[in-house]
């Protein structure tokens, strides 16, 4: 009896151990992403997930302006530009981000080069390729980094979104919010 005991205490010390060893050999590696959260759609290919949102236009700042400024919303923009579309923050601008994560540990891919098509299905529209901003939310760092920007979507238009990633494709049926 006392043997079994000191089995079994021996092998939840080796358990725990192992998850002490687990967590601390997780701390220094990439930032995770692609949360299911409210308004993000999911998708997977063979070697990524892609986590789509669509939201209200987002006032975008080169990391100089955000030394300089402070703001305290909005996307800094690491790589790219934002848009000409995007310097009107009409009616039926929107923010169009698609995070991109590896499928096998969900460590968000900070170097892609995706390419991002929207059609809008509801007035039969062609497809619009979207100028690729490398972005993530002020002050929240690598776990938020994510690819896309500001562009036209009329409010309660349907939308075809596809994303390509060295020909890994997914596609996603969105509609345009009204408000938020």
């Amino acid at each position: 009896m006392n043997a079994i005991r000191v089995l079994m205490i021996s092998a939840a010390a080796a358990a725990l151990g192992a998850l002490a060893l687990t967590t601390t050999a997780t701390a220094g590696q990439a930032a995770v992403g692609c949360k299911a959260e409210a308004g993000v759609q999911l998708a997977a290919t063979a070697s990524y997930r892609y986590a789509l949102h669509v939201g209200m236009p987002e006032k975008m700042y080169t990391p100089a302006q955000v030394r300089k400024m402070h703001p305290k919303q909005g996307e800094v923009m690491l790589r790219g530009s934002m848009s000409m579309g995007g310097m009107s923050m009409g009616g039926s601008m929107r923010h169009l981000e698609v995070q991109i994560c590896s499928k096998t540990t969900n460590a968000v891919i900070t170097n892609a080069n995706p390419a991002i098509v929207v059609v809008d299905t509801t007035a039969k529209g062609m497809p619009m390729n979207v100028p690729i901003a490398v972005m993530q939310g002020i002050g929240k760092g690598v776990a938020d980094l994510h690819y896309g920007n500001n562009v036209t979507m009329p409010a309660g238009h349907r939308f075809t979104v596809t994303i390509d990633l060295k020909g890994q494709r997914a596609s996603f049926r969105v509609t345009s919010p009204k408000t938020m």
